[in-house]
């Protein structure tokens, strides 16, 4: 599991693993000034380095309250966007636009509604396949009240799709609270995912270049069976996995066939009989005993010959049938299963800071309750308040999971995809007379890192002879439908290559707040910045931004 670390001699105070430890000392009230700012991010996808192709975050938020001038105008500030989409190699405006922002401000208007509906991009982005779902109506805050100054967000989104089917969320809610008085800064945040598609296996594939139809047949059926995901394939009586069922009839077809002789291709007659036992299986594939022939045909009666070749003709197209329905269903489960999906999501964090720096903390609290790699649920615990300890093992035995699933595509993609999960930050350091607070937490990140070989790979994947498209007739093929929503976006981007033949990353939950406080009027000093204005929050993208935008960035008080 990746560790942020610090990446400035300002923020090289010591680092907690879940807050500030020790007994927490009284303290007298004392009259000051502080400053809370955080941000969060639901869901953040960047596709090419640092988000170069496509920089997409869903329900994207900022906040600022405080009672030092020497930050800013003394007030707090709310902001949030819904969605926020850009792109460097793409200059129009259909790809690079902020949906649905929201803003509040203690010098009004003091509390904004969020508008409940369809997320509804602008210009032509509703018909790409960027984003897409539903607002929950909520409402965000921001006051200044008796020397007190508060901001609140309450905001949720369902349903919502991005980047070309790569990432979906059933539900997200996110919630803000942080407040400057006089005798501390505080900020809490909050939020929580019911069911996130972290990475779709379909889309991971086309985003790569590869046609889950040009996959060979016994890879998805290796496919099917690794990730479970039978449901609502019928197999026929005794056979519990798909690549049983294919084997099986595909036996069952050679062993028919067997009977006829042929001459440049064509049946000419019938050299034998399949017995009793054949029959059997026969019948628990089709569910129906098949009508073959007895005994063989007098090679001179011709009408017996032909009525016996189209019985066993007859067979042998009911066994392809079933065939093609057994490989169509499994790859119609493939394009719709997630390669890592994680139920109950849950981050927080909490800051706090007060004139006693022993009693300045920063917490932070967050757990996975379920993950799955396709329908395997992995027996593993992901609390970092809970169960810290086997954290590490935890992520390690899902990235064995993803790996495993990748090599069976190809060996070469094994570590085309890596896996990190509640990766945490918190700091208590005084910086020039200011306690400061800081936390942070990201609920999973999945980084797709593409093989240098990635066009060789893809090549060799299609260069066979027993891929799904050459197995099955055009219509069947046509049947299958697979999502094309990567191809889409690549079109949409004009990129010319696969989406995901550059680097990509894929973050859910993301949340940090930066509380300070110190005691005596504000002052403004070199590297301070100047009062005034709305605050100015540091963009999210890198490994590192809880640190070197968070701690940095955000709070320019370290250079006092």
């Amino acid at each position: 599991m990746r560790l942020f670390r610090p990446v400035t001699a300002a923020t090289a105070a010591v680092l907690l693993a879940s807050g500030l430890t020790g007994p927490a000392v009284a303290q007298t009230a004392a009259t000051g000034v502080g400053t809370s700012m955080s941000r969060a991010n639901a869901l953040t996808t960047l596709l090419g380095t640092d988000g170069s192709l496509l920089n997409l975050a869903l329900v994207s938020d900022e906040s600022q309250t405080t009672l030092d001038s020497g930050v800013a105008a003394v007030g707090s500030t709310s902001k949030l966007a819904l969605a926020r989409v850009g792109s460097s190699v793409v200059s129009h405006e259909v790809v690079n636009q902020t949906v649905g922002l929201y803003e509040a401000k203690s010098t009004g208007p003091t509390e904004t509604s969020i508008a409940g509906g369809a997320l509804a991009p602008a210009g032509g982005l509703s018909s790409v396949p960027v984003l897409g779902g539903t607002v929950v109506p909520g409402k965000i805050s921001a006051t200044l009240d008796n020397g007190v100054a508060n901001a609140g967000i309450i905001a949720e989104l369902s349903n919502a799709t991005g980047t070309g089917g790569l990432v979906s969320i059933e539900s997200v809610k996110a919630s803000l609270g942080a407040q400057s008085s006089p005798t501390s800064s505080t900020a809490t945040r909050a939020a929580s995912i019911s069911n996130v598609t972290v990475l779709d296996l379909g889309a991971v594939l086309q985003g790569l270049g590869i046609d889950l139809t040009a996959l060979p047949v016994d890879t998805v059926t290796a496919l099917v069976d690794k990730l479970k995901v039978l449901t609502g394939l019928e197999l026929p009586d005794g056979q519990t996995t798909l690549t049983g069922a294919v084997d099986e009839v595909n036996d069952a077809i050679d062993e028919v066939q067997a009977t006829l002789t042929t001459t440049g291709g064509t049946a000419t007659g019938v050299a034998g009989t399949v017995d009793a036992t054949v029959i059997d299986g026969l019948t628990g594939l089709l569910g129906e005993t098949p009508t073959l022939p007895t005994t063989v045909p007098d090679p001179g009666d011709t009408d017996a010959v032909n009525a016996a070749i189209a019985q066993v003709n007859a067979v042998v197209d009911a066994l392809q049938a079933e065939l093609e329905r057994l490989v169509v269903g499994g790859v119609q489960a493939l394009d719709d299963t997630a390669l890592l999906r994680l139920e109950g999501v849950e981050v927080g964090v909490n800051t706090k800071a007060v004139q006693d720096l022993n009693a300045t903390t920063a917490t932070v609290t967050g757990k996975v309750g379920k993950v799955f790699v396709g329908q395997i649920e992995l027996p593993v615990t992901l609390d970092i308040v809970n169960a810290a300890a086997g954290l590490n093992a935890a992520v390690a035995s899902i990235n064995t999971q993803v790996r495993e699933i990748l090599g069976t595509v190809h060996a070469e993609l094994e570590n085309a995809v890596s896996v990190s999960v509640l990766d945490k930050l918190t700091q208590v350091s005084n910086n020039n007379g200011y306690s400061t607070a800081s936390a942070g937490i990201v609920g999973a990140t999945a980084t797709v890192t593409p093989p240098a070989t990635l066009a060789t790979i893809v090549a060799s994947i299609g260069a066979g002879t027993s891929q799904v498209v050459d197995l099955l007739p055009p219509e069947a093929v046509d049947e299958i439908e697979p999502a094309t929503g990567m191809k889409d976006l690549g079109t949409t981007l004009n990129l010319g290559f696969t989406a995901l033949s550059q680097p990509a990353t894929v973050k859910a939950a993301e949340v940090l707040a930066v509380s300070n406080f110190k005691v005596g009027a504000s002052n403004t000093t070199a590297g301070a910045p100047a009062g005034g204005g709305d605050p100015v929050l540091p963009a999210t993208g890198g490994n590192s931004w809880l640190i070197a935008a968070g701690l940095a960035g955000m709070l320019a008080l370290a250079a006092r």
